[in-house]
Parts: C-alpha cells; structure tokens; sequence
C-alpha cells in the first residue's frame, strides 16, 4: 500500500482489511501498473477492488531538475522504500537478481535511464527479461528531486570508473 506521498505503507498482524487511496506521479502514460509487494510472513489473498486511475498529473520530470550525484548514491544505496541496491550491484555491491550497473552510462543514453527509472518494463536488460519486471516505477516511491539524484548518479557510472 502506498500512502499519499507515494512512500511505502503496511499493516501488521491481523490488521484486517486494509483500504487505500493515493495520488500518483507518472508522467503523460495512458498505462499504469498497479504492484503489491508482500513480505515477511504474510498470508492471505489480495485483492485488488475498484482500481481506477481518474486522472494522470505529473509533477516535474527529474531530467528537468538538477541532480545531485553524492545524494543519489545515498538513494541507491540506503533508500528503505526503493531498494535499488537489493536487486542491482555498483562496484559488487548489492544484488544480483538484476543487471549490476557498473558503466550504465557508457552503454545507455540519459533518456534511456530516465525511461527505466520511471517505466521499467518499458524495456528490459538483455539476460534479465520477464513478462512483467520486478523493479516499481521509481517515480511512485521518490519524488522529483530524489529521483533527478538517482539519474545524476547512475550517469556518473561510465566504464572505468
């Protein structure tokens, strides 16, 4: 469940049924995937009632913001939301369910990794495709500026560094 901010929510124990709202952030889509994510020892079935989407309003796209490469890293590597390094390794740190991203940026352009971070299943590394990708859209977890922190860092990841 996320609450209003886009931050990750939960319940513990027998909290019962749950009921959530939230506005997202994601750009100009006409498409949105709704993802629930369950750990620990839950049980149970969900359900999914009633999902609509009314209206897609974007804030700022994190291209147009100036990032902070040293923040971004702070992000990538200690966010407790979005994990990124619980699936994806810089320098052998991290994990290795998803492409280590050691040289992005020599291999893939700014508009690519905006795209990834925001859309992940949009396109998928070669090795590692599924029919729906484990990684959220990003954007429903950070916000703008968190988000253009990411990008400036992932883009200081060129081969040899």
């Amino acid at each position: 469940m996320f609450d209003h901010d886009g931050s990750a929510g939960w319940t513990l124990r027998s909290a019962g049924w749950v009921e959530g709202e939230t506005i997202f952030s994601g750009g100009d889509r006409t498409r949105v995937t709704v993802q629930c994510i369950i750990a620990g020892r839950a049980s149970g079935t969900v359900w999914f009632d009633d999902v609509s989407v009314a209206e897609v309003v974007y804030e700022q796209e994190p291209k147009a913001l100036p990032g902070d490469s040293k923040r971004g890293e702070q992000i990538f590597f200690n966010h407790p939301v979005a994990g990124c390094v619980r699936c994806h390794a810089v320098a052998g740190k991290g994990g290795v369910t998803r492409p280590a991203l050691d040289g992005i940026a020599s291999r893939k352009d700014e508009a690519y990794i905006v795209e990834s971070l925001l859309s992940p299943n949009a396109k998928t590394a070669e090795g590692f495709k599924l029919a729906v990708s484990p990684m959220p859209p990003v954007g429903l977890i950070l916000k703008g500026q968190e988000l253009a922190d990411v990008k400036a860092y992932l883009l200081t990841l060129k081969a040899g560094n």
